[in-house]
């Protein structure tokens, strides 16, 4: 693929907070025929550089490091290619997207901000970075005494990441009309409407989605063994990025990380217990994000 011709290939591009869809966003357009996905979910090409997280491609190396994600695709198929980093939304780097990709169109996948908390929250302890004896409104605390600042780490930014018009409005004075937003309640709730809604803003047959089987992938949970979980997510993102990313390796990978060992691991969840959400705490997060 020509440098020149990925640049102005058709893209759509997901964004949004944490804990909010963009996982299941990503497969159900993933599935469509006139879609090309990355070889991984998150190529955090458009990241800030100070942003927390692994990353192994860099917006500063440019774009012959990003196209390798895409080297599934093919200019002669005519397809949008796709790709869903959540935290774009929060990068300034990314809103270089319209000038570098002049195809590319966004959807930012938005949740209700206190119900998003809770999951990252859980999300949190259920990765072992927060104390188990850590409380919600504890978690909550901290951060409204805490500004988040370079050295934050992901979990301490949960809440100021849900002001998401704060973050929203670069993006549509730089997107205009080639973003969109989709509400993850919508998504979960009626999510064929919602992918038509998509399809056709991103010019895609709306059609695919009427016999489509929608899961939603977003669930909490504790684990037996903490470790086992962290040693699997380590060596899966590491070899999905070293791996050349085509041949019989690469195949391998795939089909053994969606078949084999996702079910292996499934006897390593439990049940986590509900979070409790004091009516004071309640009412500080309301005035934070200015509810109704």
């Amino acid at each position: 693929m020509m440098l020149n011709e990925f640049r102005k290939s058709p893209f759509l591009i997901i964004g949004g907070a944490p804990r909010s869809g963009t996982t299941a966003l990503f497969r159900y357009l993933s599935d469509h025929p006139q879609v090309s996905a990355a070889l991984t979910k998150e190529v955090r090409f458009f990241v800030d550089s100070d942003c927390p997280g692994p990353r192994f491609c860099y917006f500063e190396e440019g774009l012959e490091s990003y196209a390798k994600y895409f080297l599934n695709h093919g200019i002669s198929e005519n397809k949008t290619l796709l790709e869903a980093s959540p935290d774009y939304l929060y990068s300034k780097t990314a809103l270089h997207i319209p000038s570098v990709l002049p195809n590319a169109k966004m959807v930012f996948v938005l949740r209700d901000p206190i119900e998003r908390l809770v999951s990252c929250f859980r999300y949190a302890k259920q990765r072992g970075v927060l104390s188990q004896n850590l409380s919600f409104d504890e978690y909550v605390e901290k951060q409204l005494l805490n500004k988040v600042v370079a050295t934050t780490p992901l979990h301490y930014r949960a809440l100021e990441w849900g002001r998401y018009d704060h973050y929203l409005a670069a993006f549509r004075g730089r997107m205009g009309s080639r973003m969109m937003t989709v509400e993850f309640s919508e998504l979960r709730s009626n999510p064929e409407l919602v992918m038509a809604g998509i399809a056709k803003f991103a010019k895609l047959s709306p059609g695919f989605y009427k016999n489509y089987s929608f899961e939603i992938e977003n669930d909490s949970h504790n684990l037996r063994f903490k470790m086992l979980d962290k040693t699997y997510r380590g060596l899966r993102h590491s070899l999905q990025h070293v791996l050349p990313k085509k041949g019989f390796l690469w195949e391998m990978f795939k089909w053994s990380n969606q078949n084999v060992l996702k079910k292996m691991l499934s006897f390593n969840k439990t049940a986590m217990e509900k979070v409790v959400i004091s009516d004071s705490v309640r009412e500080k997060l309301e005035n934070y994000y200015q509810l109704p």
